[in-house]
């Protein structure tokens, strides 16, 4: 029941939209890790050196971090920077520096970090493919993507399930859109080495954004074509994405 007053004070604070958005995000983080617990244990492990992460939400995978030495933290929309504060207190890194604006603005050196890490982000990436770009420009050679997205369905009535739905979900959920065919994205980069790529069905949650993948990516020693990898034509974007 807390919630509901929770809920009004959200939009007498930040109005209906950014309210509905902050309560999801609020009753979420509760089951996060019932819900990913088992996959993220699978595939975050191992993660030490610099990190970048984009989009922190709460701070759900920095009990994944360790030997770390500074963290860079990308986080636009702090939804309750008390309970952040203290998680981030309880790192034990080098140094940790909180950006509070959109991963696109921020100015990250080439060949800079070890660890990416992402899970939930690029749902609502207006352009995917520059926002991945960006992260492989950040990693240092050999430098790992760490990743989890909710992805299109694999089933026809549930892929209409998603396009039906999506224009209300963007709207209500912070410009999340529930038909993005990310795994693909990141199959199809051969800039990247898939050390481990899972996808799964969760039983929780709304239908529309049960299907994920989870994964590491791995930069290689040589890009085929040379700095700045690959340019993708928006020909190649529509394959991608249909």
């Amino acid at each position: 029941m807390g919630y509901i007053p929770k809920f009004f004070r959200l939009v007498r604070r930040f109005g209906l939209r950014k309210a509905i958005y902050r309560s999801v995000v609020f009753l979420w983080t509760d089951k996060e890790d019932t819900v990913y617990g088992d996959y993220k244990r699978k595939h975050f492990v191992g993660i030490t050196g610099d990190i970048v992460e984009i989009g922190v939400g709460q701070g759900a995978n920095f009990a994944y971090y360790h030997n770390v030495g500074t963290i860079t933290l990308v986080e636009p929309d702090v939804i309750d920077r008390p309970e952040l504060d203290a998680k981030i207190k309880a790192l034990q890194a080098k140094e940790v520096v909180v950006l509070e604006k959109q991963f696109e603005a921020v100015a990250l050196a080439p060949a800079s970090t070890d660890v990416v890490m992402a899970t939930l982000v690029f749902c609502s990436v207006a352009d995917s493919i520059r926002f991945l770009d960006k992260i492989h420009r950040a990693l240092k050679t050999g430098g790992r993507f760490y990743f989890l997205e909710h992805i299109q369905a694999k089933t026809f009535l549930r892929r209409l399930l998603q396009y039906a739905v999506n224009p209300f979900w963007f709207f209500v959920s912070g410009s999340c859109q529930c038909v993005k065919a990310t795994d693909r994205l990141f199959a199809a980069d051969p800039r990247f080495k898939v050390i481990s790529q899972e996808h799964f069905c969760i039983k929780d949650g709304f239908p529309w954004v049960r299907d994920h993948v989870i994964g590491v990516l791995e930069k290689k020693e040589v890009d085929d074509q040379g700095e700045g990898g690959v340019v993708y034509s928006k020909q190649a974007c529509k394959i991608i994405y249909t």
